[in-house]
Parts: C-alpha cells; structure tokens; sequence
C-alpha cells in the first residue's frame, strides 16, 4: 500500500493552494519572485518643516514662528 501525504489545515498552504488552482504554478511562482524581488517599500521620512501648525500642536512640536513680511526681508 501507498501511503498518501494528508494535508494540513495550515491557512498558508490552503492559500497557495487556492492561488495555484485559480491561476496555475508559474504565474503563482513569478508573481512570488517578482513580489520578493521588489523588496519592502521604502517610507519616506516626514519633514517637520512641512507640518501644519495644527498637526505639530497635535504631536507635541512647539509652534513655527509666524513668518516676517517681506517688506522686512531686505
């Protein structure tokens, strides 16, 4: 007698089982590839420069000062 391999109830192998009959192996395997090759995306730092007066009050930055008239700039 053969014995056969049962499957688990592991939800991750019942996804990629899902995906493979829905879409084939290779197109699984390469959207994989392609998905690892990509990589994380990379976050972008936020500029406190940028912030509105009310998200700096928001997360504790002390408030920019109001911006002097360009009459008094030269």
């Amino acid at each position: 007698m053969n014995a056969l391999p049962t499957k688990t109830e592991n939800p991750l192998f019942m996804a990629i089982e899902q995906l493979v009959t829905q879409h084939g192996a290779w197109p699984t395997l390469v959207a994989t590839v392609a998905l690892v090759a990509r990589g994380r995306p990379r976050t972008t730092r936020v500029q406190w420069g940028s912030l509105s007066h009310h998200m700096r009050r928001d997360i504790g930055l002390p408030p920019e000062p109001a911006p002097r008239p360009y009459w008094t700039l030269r």
